[in-house]
C-alpha cells in the first residue's frame, strides 16, 4: 500500500508550496492576519484621503514659487514656476508670478511675453501696468502710455502707475502730460 515515490514527492512539494504554507498560516493565525489585513486597509485609505486633498502639482508648484519670490530669490521662483506653467499653461496667475520674477531679473522682453500671455487669459490692469513697465524698461515709451492708459482705463489706478506715466511722457519729451501724470 506504499505511494509511489514520484507521488509522494509531488503531494510533499504541493504541501510544502510558499501559497499551501501561508494558507496554513493564515488560518492558525487569524487574529493576526486580520489586523495586518485592517492595519493595511487604513493605511491604504489613509493615503488616498491625502491624494485626495492635496493641492494639485500645478498649485504646488506656483505656491513654491510665490515663497522663493517673496523671499527675493528669483530665479529658484523662475524654476519652480516654469513647472507649474508646463502643468497648467492656461493658468494666467502663473504666467504673471513668472512674468514678475524674470522682471525682477532684468529680463523685460522674457517678462514681457509671460505678460502677453496672462494678458490674453484675463483682463487685469496689474498685467496691462506690468507690461507697459516692461516696454519703458527697454525705452518703448509709447507702447508703455499705451499699456499705461489700459491699466488706467480697466481701473488700476495706483500711484506708480501714474509716475511711471508720467516718466515715459517725460521721457518723449510731452512735459505737460507728464507734469500732470505727477500731480
Amino acid at each position: 500500500d506504499r505511494p509511489d515515490s514520484a507521488e509522494l514527492a509531488r503531494t510533499l512539494r504541493d504541501s510544502l508550496s510558499p501559497r499551501r504554507r501561508l494558507a496554513r498560516w493564515t488560518r492558525i493565525h487569524r487574529v493576526v492576519t486580520f489586523t495586518a489585513s485592517l492595519a493595511t486597509l487604513a493605511a491604504c485609505a489613509t493615503w488616498a484621503f491625502y491624494i485626495s486633498v492635496r493641492p494639485p502639482y500645478a498649485i504646488r508648484q506656483l505656491r513654491d514659487g510665490l515663497q522663493h519670490y517673496q523671499h527675493g530669490q528669483y530665479r529658484q521662483a523662475v524654476q519652480y514656476l516654469d513647472r507649474a506653467i508646463q502643468a497648467d499653461p492656461g493658468n494666467a496667475e502663473m504666467w504673471f508670478a513668472r512674468g514678475r520674477a524674470q522682471q525682477q531679473l532684468g529680463q523685460f522682453r522674457v517678462a514681457l511675453e509671460d505678460y502677453g500671455k496672462a494678458d490674453k487669459l484675463i483682463e487685469d490692469g496689474r498685467i496691462v501696468a506690468c507690461i507697459g513697465y516692461c516696454f519703458s524698461a527697454l525705452q518703448f515709451h509709447d507702447e508703455a502710455i499705451t499699456h499705461y492708459s489700459r491699466a488706467l482705463q480697466a481701473g488700476y489706478a495706483p500711484a506708480a502707475v501714474f509716475n511711471d506715466l508720467g516718466y515715459s511722457h517725460l521721457q518723449l519729451p510731452q512735459l505737460e502730460k507728464a507734469r500732470q501724470c505727477f500731480d
